[in-house]
């Protein structure tokens, strides 16, 4: 398939672009600058520079595709306005075709987890920092009416890359060397492996039935405390974590405060039954033992990507 991905160069992105290359699929990222593009070009993949918002450019590679995956977000988009409005232009774009479109949303869409494990069918709680989702996902759903094969995909706390809330974590280290994490460490994240992740994107681009949700989880819910204590080990501190009150993260972190410190379960067991999904990646706690490099980042790229929660 001719596929068209955006976020190409994010943590999550980065990885779907892999694995829809190793099975002969030809990539059209959407990217921002003509580095980023250089950088995709010399993996092979067709990169054309633009924005989300670029709706000429936009709506001609979905014409040139046979499917749209989008993983990318727009920075500072709090109140998920141009998420919103790529959707709407996605539906238009696609509208009659019968294309697959898979939508990234995100967990936290449905708060937290009391007693059996969150699955697909569970409702709408969202925490205050995606309070949008709700729409965005509905809207994505609604494409099904318009001839379009919508799907979402709901990611758990990604690791194995750059970015996202393992690489926060990393850069939490206090004056006294501990990794600083909200809350006090008995909540649980939801985890999954990006190339495992990337690996379901490319079975619900091909096989997922029209309207259908799918949680990325290959970990249903592992101690915030422990993740906290691998990373520690990985970059250095022995493992020296320290609480933060929520109340006082949110002062420097806004409602990302919020969301860190809630606690969720989630089951993937749809995505293995239906999809014939098989995460191959070790856990958390024990891929962080083995692999730090990425947790070492790049002072000039910023705060870490957050798409997948």
């Amino acid at each position: 398939m001719k596929v068209m991905l955006t976020g190409a160069t994010g943590c999550i992105g980065g990885a779907v672009v892999d694995a829809l290359l190793a099975r002969d699929h030809e990539v059209h990222a959407l990217v921002r600058t003509a580095e980023k593009a250089d950088g995709l070009a010399r993996r092979g993949v067709r990169a054309h520079v633009g924005g989300l918002a670029s709706r000429r450019l936009v709506l001609g590679l979905m014409r040139e595709t046979d499917g749209l995956i989008h993983t990318a977000f727009a920075v500072g988009d709090e109140d998920g306005r141009a998420e919103l409005d790529f959707i709407s232009t996605a539906i238009s774009g696609l509208s009659g075709t019968g294309k697959p479109f898979v939508y990234t949303s995100g967990l936290w869409v449905l708060g937290e987890s009391a007693g059996a494990a969150l699955d697909e069918t569970a409702p709408y709680a969202p925490t205050p920092l995606v309070a949008f989702r709700p729409k965005a996902e509905r809207l994505v759903l609604e494409g099904v009416n318009f001839g379009i094969r919508a799907s979402i995909v709901r990611p758990g706390v990604v690791h194995g890359g750059p970015g996202g809330l393992i690489e926060l974590l990393a850069r939490s280290v206090d004056g006294d060397g501990h990794v600083v994490h909200v809350g006090d460490g008995t909540q649980r994240w939801p985890m999954v492996h990006r190339d495992d992740l990337a690996d379901l994107y490319e079975r619900v681009l091909v096989d997922a039935p029209a309207g259908s949700i799918w949680h990325g989880v290959a970990e249903p819910g592992v101690p915030v405390r422990d993740i906290a204590a691998a990373v520690a080990t990985a970059v250095g501190c022995e493992g020296r974590v320290r609480a933060r009150d929520v109340a006082d993260a949110r002062a420097e972190l806004g409602l990302l405060a919020d969301a860190l410190a809630e606690s969720q379960v989630v089951s993937g067991a749809k995505a293995r039954e239906l999809l014939g999904w098989r995460p191959q990646a070790p856990g958390v706690v024990e891929a962080l033992s083995r692999e730090d490099r990425y947790l070492r980042p790049d002072p000039e790229q910023g705060s870490p990507e957050t798409r997948s929660v």
